[in-house]
Order: structure tokens, then C-alpha cells, then sequence
């Protein structure tokens, strides 16, 4: 598709590796409609004739920013309409990319547009027509920021927070991004309508400080940027048997996923459920088992919760799901679950007092584990977040200090078997 400069936008001068101040002629657009591939937010073209030289010897500098966050391994080609020619463009910070094109003459009309290319895959801006010299500072730029700028803490989960964004502008497109503990993330959205931004992939029982910032396709900001809210992910209560994560093996989770185990009532036939909260097409899922490995298709369900029953099942067994979907596929970490447990009694969370007492946690160098009413600890199973196991000890005693000095910072879950029976606790390694 090709369009003129028409809809010029406005940018933030201060970012273009040119000084404007010594432009001829300045014409700006943003857009998000991509020739090839596909755009999550947007991007930004500017076309400057540089001051100088004659009116048949004309130096022009097209820079093109991109606003999209879930593009890594960013490179950028520049490309002439016709005749089709690619040239490299040069880097100048952040998701910013520029090009002199020299010995130009006024009124000369160019054609070009961007090639992002990216792990995974490419994206192509539309063509942008500029004529040589022209100038749409004093025209059709936008340089109106966005107003009525608002942003609130809706809901939290143990692993998101939801945010609701909302701000108006002539342009039709707002990018809102949220800035947290030195991340930042950027959303598109239609101006005036408010959006739902879930910042996810949280650690569970935190309080967290986000700044959010407004800005169209221009990068004309909201006055009142940038916005300061405060937001608390709530306990985790996942269980060996049911619960949430968005922890990955193979691929990533935007969101995560739920899962949920479930002995039925012979005793030895096991359903296990997966459900993925990522919004994706196409999606088949496929129970993994750990070992021997063997995988599974599963059955849908509804939406995309799938679920699979295996029969003559005993003892502890590790399983996970591996989500195919349009463009790509990620799998789940194993978990670990006794057949036959209903896990009622305690969380991966909460440690149950009356049962077990573990202190401290997290720590940086052991854990002591104690069992109510001196009763003997069999064994303990130490798992990493992935579900790979990395230490079994055998107590034999009310009693069980475990040393993680050599292990990294993260989640780790300690299957613990007693006289009593047998549970999972979640510990934190600093």
C-alpha cells in the first residue's frame, strides 16, 4: 500500500540523530499497518531534506523508529519501491535506524519503506512517498499530545497485574508502556477506548512501583506522563496438584498457563489438565511425560484447556504439556505428582504448621525442615523450577537441613515424604 504524506505525524526532536534545526524540509508519519509480517504497536518514519547544497544536489536522511517490544534480535534494511533495491541502515540507539540518500534534486519524489527483520521472523512497513524539499512542519504534521490521560490498578493475580489505560488523540492509536524494576513493556491501543495492559510473568506476594507513559504514533506525550501506581501479586496457592505458572522448558509463556491433576476414584487412573492463558491461534496441545519420555496428544475441551486420562498409574510421576499454536510452540515445566494425593491440606506456598516447619525461606544457604510430632522423614526429593530433580536425600529422622550453597537464586520444590504421607513445599533461594 502507498500513500503520501498526508498524514504526517510529529516526533520527539530530540531523538532523531539529525538536528532538525538544520532540515529544509521535514515530513513526518506513524503508522502501524505492515506490506509483510505484522506490527503489535507501531512505528514512526521521518523524511528531512538537509539545509545545503543545491536545489539538484539535495542530501535526504529517512529515519524510522519501532515501537513494538516482542521483536528480540532486531536488524533493519532500508528498501526502494522501484526499482526494488535493499540498503542497510545504520543504528543510531535504542529501536531507531536512519539513512542519508544523496545527490537528490526538489520535487523528486521517493518510495521506501522498512524492513524489520527479527528472531523468528520479519516485518515490513508500508511504502512512504516523500518529495524532496517538501516540507509539512507548518502543514499537516500532528504535534497535539495525547490528553485525558488516565491509568488504574484493576486486579492482580500471583504472577500479573492488571492495569486499565486510557487517553484520547486525533491520530487514533495510542503506546502505552509500563516502566518496573529497570523492564519495560509496551502495548498499542485505541485512542479513547480504554485497554486492558496485564503485566505479567510478576513474582507472587510483591508490591511493585509502575510508571505508565502515553504517546501517539508521533511520539507526542501525554502532559501528565508519566503516571505512578502502586500494585501486590497475591500468595501463590498452587498445590503439587493444581495451580499456575508461566515457567518454560522450551519456548516462552507471555502470560502462563494452568494446570491441574486429578486421581480418580480407582486410585490409579490420572487426569491431567493444561490450560493456556495466552492468547494464541491454533493451538493443540501434547502431554509430555518426563521419563521414559513419551508424549501424548490431549483432547480439547474448551477454549484452550485440554486434558488427557492415563490409566494404572502409581507412585510419584512427572508430566508436562507442550502447546503448539500458529507460529511457534512452548512447553511447560514437569511437575511432580504423587497418584492418589488430593492436595488438600497445604499449598506449595504455605507451609502448614501443624505438619511441617521450615525456616529459613527464603535463604541463602540451608533450609531445615521439621515434622510435627516427631514424625520420620523418609525421603525429600529437591526439584528446580523446570522439574528437573537436583538433590534426594533420606533423613530418617523428624528433622532434614538442606544446603543450597551451590545452587543458583530462584524457585525450587522440595517433595517431602513422611510416615504420614507425603506433600510439596515451595522454597525460595536468594
Amino acid at each position: 500500500m502507498k500513500r503520501r504524506f498526508f498524514l504526517a505525524l510529529c516526533f520527539t526532536l530530540s531523538l532523531l540523530h539529525t538536528d532538525l534545526s538544520q532540515a529544509q524540509g521535514t515530513c513526518i508519519t506513524g503508522s502501524n499497518v505492515a506490506s509483510e509480517g505484522y506490527f503489535s504497536v507501531g512505528y514512526k518514519i521521518t523524511y528531512e531534506t538537509l539545509a545545503g547544497g543545491t536545489p539538484t544536489n539535495r542530501d535526504v536522511v529517512i529515519t524510522y523508529e519501532l515501537y513494538d517490544t516482542d521483536k528480540p534480535g532486531l536488524v533493519a534494511f532500508l528498501q526502494k519501491e522501484n526499482p526494488f533495491t535493499e540498503y542497510d541502515l545504520n543504528f543510531v540507539s535504542g529501536q531507531i535506524w536512519n539513512k542519508t540518500l544523496t545527490n537528490l534534486s526538489d520535487g523528486e519524489l521517493l518510495s521506501y519503506r522498512c524492513k524489520f527483520a527479527f528472531s523468528g521472523g520479519l516485518s515490513n512497513t508500508e511504502y512512504i512517498q516523500y518529495e524532496v524539499g517538501s516540507d509539512c512542519s507548518t502543514t499537516t504534521n500532528d504535534v497535539l499530545a495525547p490528553d485525558v490521560f488516565t491509568a488504574s490498578v484493576v486486579t492482580s493475580t500471583a504472577f500479573t497485574v492488571e492495569l486499565l489505560v486510557n487517553a484520547n488523540d486525533a491520530s487514533g492509536s495510542i503506546a502505552y508502556t509500563v516502566n518496573y524494576n529497570g523492564i519495560s513493556k509496551t502495548i498499542s491501543g485505541i485512542a479513547g477506548s480504554p485497554t486492558s495492559f496485564i503485566v505479567n510473568q510478576l513474582t507472587p506476594a510483591t508490591s511493585y512501583n509502575f510508571d505508565v507513559t502515553a504517546i501517539d504514533l508521533s511520539g507526542n506525550a501525554a502532559v501528565n506522563n508519566a503516571i505512578s501506581l502502586s500494585g501486590t501479586t497475591s500468595d501463590d496457592s498452587s498445590t503439587m496438584c493444581s495451580g499456575t505458572s508461566y515457567e518454560a522448558q522450551q519456548g516462552a509463556f507471555e502470560v502462563g498457563y494452568n494446570y491441574d491433576f486429578e486421581t480418580l476414584v480407582n486410585g490409579t487412573d490420572v487426569t491431567f489438565r493444561f490450560e493456556l492463558l495466552d492468547n494464541k491461534e491454533g493451538v493443540v496441545a501434547y502431554l509430555w511425560r518426563e521419563a521414559p519420555f513419551q508424549e501424548t496428544q490431549m483432547d480439547l475441551v474448551s477454549g484452550n484447556t485440554f486434558e488427557v486420562t492415563l490409566p494404572n498409574l502409581n507412585g510419584t510421576v512427572s508430566y508436562g504439556c507442550k502447546f503448539a499454536f500458529s507460529g511457534g510452540l512452548a512447553v511447560t515445566r514437569y511437575f511432580s505428582y504423587d497418584v492418589g494425593d488430593n492436595c488438600e491440606t497445604m499449598s506449595v506456598n504455605t507451609v502448614d504448621e501443624t505438619l511441617f516447619k521450615l525456616h529459613p525461606n527464603p535463604t541463602q544457604d540451608q533450609w531445615t525442615i521439621t515434622t510435627a510430632h516427631s514424625q520420620e522423614i523418609i525421603s525429600i526429593q529437591l526439584y528446580d523450577y523446570l522439574g528437573k530433580e537436583i538433590m534426594t536425600l533420606a533423613p530418617h529422622s523428624n528433622v532434614s537441613i538442606i544446603y543450597v550453597n551451590d545452587l543458583v537464586a530462584g524457585i525450587y520444590f522440595a517433595h517431602i515424604k513422611t510416615v504420614a504421607g507425603s506433600k510439596t513445599l515451595k522454597l525460595v533461594k536468594q
